[in-house]
């Protein structure tokens, strides 16, 4: 065989090797979520009990956590925005479900129209419609819809949106935001029961209930694309919403018009930034990168000047190695896995930038175990077979030590709230 054929045949592998890399990250399998109450951190040794803190970087939470001190009277926001590990929200679940066992439920938050729009979706919300939509996803270019905040968009062909939407938790009030300049109208509600509808801005339409409800159909009009429905509850306590999507970094978000504006219609207390993983499956830039960063960052505390922020680091994960040994029939492809050494390199980025900008920092990478943690994370099932999503254990694992970390650094405050 020629030089000329030997190359070609390499640059097919690595383009091929390259795209298997990106469905794995566009298209996580996950499996089926089951329900466990506690996983037991002392059975994992290999867990960096010390590790698990939020470094303050000398900034101050002092006025979150009062905030927080007073969620028997008013409400918490927290904004976690993220990649694929965010998207199908098997830690923030856990985070979400502790955060208002202390502090109260203002409901579920942000949801997205996932599944309309062809890809994964959270297990404890759902959004179902006899119609068929256009999708817009964050990772698939271009766009054929306006895109929203969520990094998720359907529109309807005939401006008609006839579509259910359940939750586990009870909500009595809703938000629906759009793409677009238009608000969604309303033709009306089954079961009947709302109070009120307005939209305070161009791209939101509020209802308020006679009172809660677990299921919702929604008989609504407009040309804009439907991005999200924020579901509340009380009007005290944590709510905890989520902006995950498949194959996200930074940038993708920095791509987006008007993605701080329209996240800034959550009005987060708090934002939390966990990306960095799909950097590490690229050419990772630590210029780049840095400077991906600092612009969400700007973007989002233009728009939300009241909001702290955290960045948490990646978890170390496996990249896929693609080899091929014979000629013809007898030509045979295995499929290996090594450590992803970028991800280390995109955890000193993320760490460098919160100690130079004062921005606290969760390094999940350290509380992980560090170098040499994903082979024992997927000795114990804690590590999905594509050896960089988790399983649904390893998920709660991460939400369980996450919210420990999290209230320690909230309730480091100690504060006289006065009647």
């Amino acid at each position: 065989m020629n030089r000329c054929a030997i190359l070609i045949i390499s640059l097919v592998a690595v383009t091929v090797l390259g795209q298997e890399q990106l469905d794995i990250r566009l298209n996580p399998e996950l499996g089926e979520e089951h329900v466990r109450e506690a996983v037991h951190t002392p059975a994992y040794p290999f867990i960096n009990i010390r590790a698990n803190k939020i470094d303050m970087n000398g900034d101050d939470w002092s006025g979150l956590s009062a905030a927080f001190a007073r969620c028997d009277s008013s409400v918490v926001r927290i904004l976690h925005i993220g990649d694929s590990h965010i998207q199908a929200e098997g830690s923030t679940c856990r985070t979400r479900a502790h955060l208002h066992e202390k502090y109260g439920s203002a409901g579920r938050g942000l949801t997205a129209p996932f599944r309309l729009a062809g890809t994964n979706a959270p297990m404890d919300y759902s959004y179902k419609s006899n119609l068929n939509f256009t999708g817009s996803r964050l990772l698939k270019t271009p766009w054929p819809t306006e895109m929203g905040f969520s990094g998720v968009a359907v529109a309807a062909a005939n401006g008609k949106f006839d579509i259910t939407v359940a939750c586990g938790d009870a909500f009595d009030k809703l938000c629906i935001y759009t793409a677009g300049n238009e608000a969604i109208g309303i033709d009306s509600v089954v079961p009947d029961v709302l109070v009120s509808c307005f939209s305070p801005c161009d791209d939101v339409t509020e209802l308020l209930l006679t009172g809660p409800v677990t299921e919702l159909s929604l008989h609504m009009n407009g040309s804009s694309a439907l991005t999200g429905i924020e579901l509340l509850r009380g009007g005290r306590g944590v709510e905890y919403s989520a902006i995950g999507n498949n194959g996200a970094t930074f940038a993708s978000y920095n791509s987006v018009p008007g993605f701080a504006a329209g996240a800034s219609r959550l009005q987060p207390h708090l934002i939390i930034l966990s990306l960095g993983t799909n950097e590490a499956f690229g050419r990772l830039d630590a210029e780049e990168m840095t400077m991906q960063i600092h612009q969400l960052v700007c973007d989002l505390r233009a728009a939300c000047p009241y909001a702290k922020f955290l960045l948490t680091t990646p978890q170390e994960c496996c990249k896929r190695i693609v080899s091929h040994r014979g000629r013809g029939r007898k030509r045979r492809t295995t499929r290996t896995y090594a450590v992803n050494d970028n991800v280390a390199r995109a955890r000193e980025i993320i760490k460098n930038y919160g100690v130079t900008h004062e921005i606290p920092v969760y390094d999940w990478y350290a509380v992980a175990g560090g170098q040499g943690s994903s082979a024992k994370w997927s000795a114990e099932h804690l590590m999905n077979t594509d050896h960089i999503h988790l399983t649904w254990d390893g998920y709660y694992l991460n939400g369980d030590l996450f919210y420990a970390a999290l209230n320690k650094a909230i309730s480091s405050y100690n504060f006289q709230i006065d009647n």
